[in-house]
Order: structure tokens, then sequence, then C-alpha cells
């Protein structure tokens, strides 16, 4: 396969990455509130309720930092492919970034991307924390 063609094949896994991305990001975020409804039903079905729900929280936030953690990966491996082929000119470069994009456009996307999960985990041990010292006193 000769180079145009293989940086074709690149920018579309490249391309892909970005929906796969925003697609997990947003099934996590949608997924948070269905597991907060879940753990305000325990008043009606008890403490094991409560636990079942902030357990499961904790462990779907950090299966989804992995989920969306690995897809991020591999975008990053299809750029690095991309710019081995092209010679670095295919993205805009940090300096090109810091001068043209607005401050809210330098964040970096790994960090959108992972703080929503990990917040999520911290959160949800801080809830599964509150509920053991709640029911050992």
């Amino acid at each position: 396969m000769d180079d145009d063609k293989k940086v074709a094949l690149y920018v579309e896994l490249w391309k892909f990455e970005n929906q796969v991305k925003t697609q997990k990001l947003m099934a996590y975020l949608v997924a948070q509130p269905l597991l907060v409804l879940g753990l305000s039903s325990g008043a009606k079905y008890g403490e094991v309720c409560y636990f079942f729900f902030s357990v499961l929280g904790i462990l779907f936030s950090i299966w989804w930092f992995f989920c969306i953690g690995r897809t991020v990966g591999y975008q990053t491996l299809w750029k690095y492919k991309i710019e081995a082929i092209v010679g670095g000119d295919f993205f805009p470069s940090e300096e090109e970034k810091r001068n043209q994009l607005p401050w809210y456009g330098k964040v970096n996307a790994k960090i959108i991307l992972l703080s929503p999960p990990v917040l999520g985990a911290i959160i949800w041990l801080m809830i599964f924390v509150y509920l053991v010292a709640k029911l050992t006193k």
C-alpha cells in the first residue's frame, strides 16, 4: 500500500475514533442519572440497594475510564502513524494551537474525556464510604 492510501486510511480511522469517543462519553453521562435514580430507590428496597448502586457506580466509572482511554489511545496511535508518513505537518502544531485557539479550545481532549469517569468514581466512592460510616454507627 502506498503512502497516500495509508494516510487516507489512518485519517478515516482517526475520524472514526472521534465519533466513538463522543458516543462513549455520552453513554457514560446518560447512565449516571440512572444510577442516581437507582440509588434513590434504596429507601424503598433497603440498605442493600444503596450499596449495590454505589458499588455499581464505582465499577461503571472505572470501566468507562478505561473504555474511553482505550479509544483516546487508538486515536493517538493513528495520529502518530499519519505524522510519520506525512512528516508531522498534518495536524496543527502546539504553537499553532496556542496562538490560534480561544482559551476554551486549548483544553486537552484527554482531560475533557477522561475527567468525568474519574470524578464519577470519586463521587461514587464518597457515597459508598458515607453509607458504610452511617451503617457502622
